[in-house]
Order: C-alpha cells, then structure tokens, then sequence
C-alpha cells in the first residue's frame, strides 16, 4: 500500500476507517487514512517510546535531531490534564485560540469539553464539546458532513465554523440560542447546559443548498439542537424524516389549525393556510405558535425576500422597438412593482405584529422588561459599528433599538428614565470613570486602587478601569478633582463622600463598561418601583370591586327573608335616613384601606 515508506504506525480508528502515520524514504512523517481492515498490527509503542525511535531514525537519514511538528503536537495533546470532569467528559482550558488543535483534539478522543476555543465580544467565550449525535462536534460530523451533505470534509466544517464565528453577525437570539450568520453558512449556540450558563457551539448547517439538495433536514435555530434527546424533532433526524407518504402528508395537512380564540385558520386546497384571509395580527400568532423559536427567522426570511422581488421589480428594464412595446413594459413593469410593493408591506406588518407580540409576553414582569432591554441595549451595540462615524445617524439607532422600547415601558410611570442629571454622589462618580483610568500603584504621595482596596492587579485588570503602567489617576487625585468639580446639586458632598463612592464602584464587580448605564439603570430601577405600585394599587381595586360585587349579589336575599319573617319594622312607603352612628359603622366594611401618603410607590 506504501512501497515508498519506512515505517507504518497506525494511530487510531475512525469509522471503518483508520488513521496511520506514514515515514517515507525521506524521513518525512505523513498522516493518511486507510480501510481498517487493511490494518495488521505488528506491535505497540508509547508515545515516548516512539519519538526515541524517531530521533534515531532521524540521526540515520542525516536529518539531524528535528522532530516532526505532527507528532510533537499529538505528544503534548496526550499529555494534557483536564481540569475537572463534566456532562461533555474531561473539561480542558488549554485549547483558547487554537481552533484546528480544539477539533483534532476531540475527533481523536471522543469526548470533551474544551472552554473558551473561541471567542466574540458580544457574545463572550465559546466552547466546543463532543457531544453525541444529537449536539455538539459528534453531532455535526454524522448529520451534516459527508458527501451531499453540508460540509464535504471536516477540514471544510472547521474553517467554516472558525470563519462563522469570528466574521459572522447574530442573525437570530433566543432565551437560550444564538445563530450566527455568513454568506448562508450558520452556526448554532447554546447559552446554557443543564440550567447553567454556557455558550458552546451545538451544530452548523449550510443554508445555501435546499433540503432536497443536501437529502437532510437541518436547521440550526431548531428547539431540537442541544435538547434532551426525547424533545428532538423529526424534521433534524434524517432517519425520522424520510419515507413519509404522500398520504400521511395529505392527512396531516387536512388537519385543522385554530387561533388562540378559537378561530378556524383558512386552509387552501394545497395545505397551506390562505393568508388572504388573516390579518397581520393572526398571522404572526400562526407564525408563533406553529414555529416556535423558528418563527422568527422565517418571518425575517420572508421580509427579506419580499424586499429584493421589490427591488429587482424597481430596477427592471423598459424595453421594446417601439412605443407600444415600450408602453406595455412600463405598464408591466408598473404593476410588478405595485404587486411586489404590496406583498413587502403585508410581509413587514407581519413582522410587526409578531414582534408587538413577543413585547406583550415579557413587558408584563420586571424580569422580562429587563429581558426586553438587555437585548435591544445588545442589538444596539452590535449595529453602531456600522455608523459609528456618523452622530445621528447613532443617536436614530438608539432610539429606533433602545429609547423607543424605553419609552413603551417607563411613559407611563411618570418617571424620565432618559434624564441623566446625577442626583447622588453615586451616580455622579459613576458617569466620570472612564475605562482605562485608573492608576494601579499610585505614587509616593497619591494612593492608588493597590493601596486603597487590596485588590491584585490581575483582578482589577479584569474590571476595564486599569490604566498602563505608569498612567491614570490615582484614587487620591480622582476624588480631589470630582470633588472640585462637583455639581449644582451636590455641593453639599465632601471629598470623602466622593472616594468612598470611588472604593465602592471599582469594588462592586461592576465592568467599566457596565457604568455607562448607571444611572439610566438607577432611573429604570425607580420607574421599576413605580409600576410595582400601580399593580399593587391595581390588584386592590380589582379585589374591592370583587368583594363588592358578592356583597349586592347576597343582599336581595337577605331582604327577602327579612320580609317572609315580618321583621321590617318600617311601611313600604316610609325613607328612612341612615343615622350618623350607622355611617360611621359602615366604614368598618370597607374592603380595603384607601392608599396614604405614606403608601405613594415611588417619591
């Protein structure tokens, strides 16, 4: 099989296939892949064991004492130790980076979990992990690489996945998912693993190929990637999702589809719901609720198709020899546009109202306010980039991605969470750290953050306000200044109240970076309060009303039966005016303790 080699080690099995490493005449050392029947072994060596026999080898081919960089870098892998054990198998720190190393790694043992392989600033560490068929590495190379599938080769699944990661944007965000998009390649990643946060890579699909072209289903926004086993679908497993027959598939489609109030969606003959029938509204819910996670990408995916039919409607030529011809294709190309116009409309109002929905499901609980706003501040960070050169065009991104979100949420509460006048020491130190300003050692006669907290330089680092070494201002110099500078409204602070603002900030865990929204977050956490007491005095009305309304329900009865016992002491056509002890007894009723002063939500 190779007359040209020297020796023949076999490393391992893959499949019914097996590695070997190949040393020719020359004493270079090539790995290649064989039938793993064609393999007979003759003996076994360690590692060690080898590489003496390769330096010798070496010595006698007149190639000095070098050693091949394959077999130096499978020996240092061999040897690595993990740093604990999780679901994934043995957890290892030593593949940051190093992306093709991270996948040999794991194609070679199997199991793994290998932390922080790669790395975005939005999205943060990365991890990769063997997984099974289900998730993970394992799961990718027997689903979507082979031959007709959507990688031809690992080596080509590898240098994807590395491109997506890194230059790829997040086409999508889920409560637990991000997909990461380029030029039609996508890579799925998990946020958390068994209720603990962790973002690792789960699959990766090319989207430019259809289904039918690839002969698999995949999808890498789907509910079933990285779930428990019993929750996948059978649209992501290949077995499960061929040989249905047209006959199941006719039944499936007769089935009925209701809306959430009970209307009957209008079915065409084909087995499509009829559009035409729906609002914008009912739509997006079919959308939701048929689709789940994935309902978002299809409705962005329709948005975008209907953009560029209009588009290339609106670029479409005038043609013709003469002006009948001419005028018939204006005419065509007029109503192309009109029809392309109307369906990028309906598409974007579906868009709309799908979104005004996932509003409505998080905008009634703090946590998911809070949700709503992480992720439009994210979006918004992501995009600036784009426009960073240009102030307002900015500043229209923020309000179209922030402040208009803002505004839903806070308006009504009378509370202007825009209004950045600091109105505590707190917030006005906040707003005059900047990142990278601090002075870690201070000088003989100013006291730095080392003297002033006891924090080491690496866990200061860490918090983005370290200055380079031998610049920044000191913690001394930084108070005095704020102090000085102190506003209008807090004149009455000292230079203490200021440093101990400084000390307490830089020691909260708070990231240089997080205080560009104190005191928004300090304004929202006000008009938080607000809201908690209107719901409050809500619930209270709601339950008076309640109670009310059971007392008049009991009360006809009880004079019935006053009546049938010849109790009314008074005649049919007698008024008779409450006293004023009877008055003053009826406010022991009442149903609940109108709200003081003292009870206002906010002050």
């Amino acid at each position: 099989m190779f007359p040209d080699a020297q020796e023949v080690f076999f490393i391992q099995n893959q499949g019914n296939r097996a590695k070997v490493m190949v040393l020719d005449n020359e004493g270079n050392l090539k790995a290649k892949m064989v039938k793993k029947s064609a393999v007979i072994s003759l003996g076994t060596m360690s590692v060690d064991e080898y590489k003496e026999e390769r330096q010798q080898m070496l010595k006698e081919s007149g190639k000095g004492s070098e050693t091949s960089s394959v077999e130096e870098d499978r020996g240092e892998k061999e040897n690595l130790q993990p740093i604990g054990k999780g679901t994934f198998g043995n957890i290892y720190n030593q593949f940051k980076g190093k992306v093709k190393e991270a996948f040999n790694f794991l194609i070679s043992h199997k199991s793994g979990d290998l932390l922080g392989v790669f790395h975005r600033d939005d999205v943060g560490d990365i991890d990769l992990v063997w997984g099974n068929d289900k998730m993970g590495l394992a799961h990718i190379i027997g689903k979507h690489i082979g031959k007709g599938k959507d990688f031809e080769n690992i080596d080509d699944a590898i240098n994807m996945i590395d491109e997506v990661i890194n230059k790829g944007r997040i086409f999508q965000e889920s409560k637990n998912r991000y997909t990461l998009m380029l030029n039609g390649f996508a890579v799925g990643i998990r946020k958390d693993f068994d209720g603990k946060k962790k973002n690792w890579v789960v699959t990766a699909v090319d989207f430019n190929r259809t289904q039918e072209e690839k002969g698999i289903a995949t999808n890498p926004t789907s509910t079933s990637h990285g779930t428990k086993e019993s929750e996948s679908t059978a649209a992501l497993n290949d077995s499960q999702g061929k040989g249905t027959s047209n006959e199941s598939n006719k039944q499936e489609n007769s089935e009925k589809i209701t809306l959430e109030d009970g209307t009957e969606v209008p079915m065409k003959e084909d087995g499509n719901p009829d559009f035409s029938q729906l609002t914008a509204k009912q739509t997006a819910e079919l959308y939701d609720t048929q689709f789940g996670e994935d309902a978002e990408q299809i409705i962005s995916d329709n948005v975008s198709k209907s953009k560029k039919a209009l588009d290339n409607a609106a670029n479409r030529k005038v043609t013709g020899s003469s002006f009948a011809e001419q005028k018939a294709s204006k005419d065509a190309k007029d109503k192309a546009i009109a029809e392309a116009q109307e369906k990028y409309d309906s598409a974007k109002a579906v868009a709309d109202a799908y979104n005004e929905r996932q509003l409505a499901k998080e905008e009634d609980t703090p946590e998911g306010r809070q949700n709503l706003i992480d992720k439009a501040r994210r979006k918004f960070n992501r995009m600036k980039s784009s426009v960073k050169d240009n102030a307002q065009a900015v500043a229209q991104l923020y309000n179209d991605t922030v402040g208009s979100l803002l505004h839903r949420l806070y308006d009504g509460t009378g509370i202007d969470v825009f209004d950045d006048t600091a109105n505590t020491v707190e917030e006005y130190v906040s707003s005059h750290i900047a990142p990278y300003s601090l002075s870690y050692d201070g000088t003989e006669t100013s006291k730095g953050v080392k003297q002033e907290t006891g924090l080491s330089r690496t866990d200061f680092a860490k918090t983005g306000f370290l200055a380079k070494e031998g610049k920044g201002k000191t913690i001394d110099k930084l108070a005095h200044d704020l102090w000085q500078e102190r506003p209008e409204n807090l004149q009455d602070i000292t230079d203490q109240d200021v440093r101990n603002a400084i000390i307490d900030i830089i020691t909260s865990g708070e990231t240089a970076f997080g205080l560009r929204n104190y005191i928004q977050d300090m304004r929202i956490a006000q008009a938080e309060r607000v809201l908690e007491g209107q719901k409050r005095l809500a619930d209270d009305l709601a339950y008076a009303e309640e109670r009310k309304a059971k007392e008049e329900e009991q009360q006809p009865t009880e004079n019935t039966d006053n009546d049938m016992e010849g109790n009314s002491e008074t005649s049919d056509d007698t008024d008779t005016a409450p006293s004023d002890d009877a008055a003053e007894d009826n406010t022991s009723e009442m149903p609940f303790d109108a709200p003081s002063a003292d009870d206002a939500p906010f002050s």
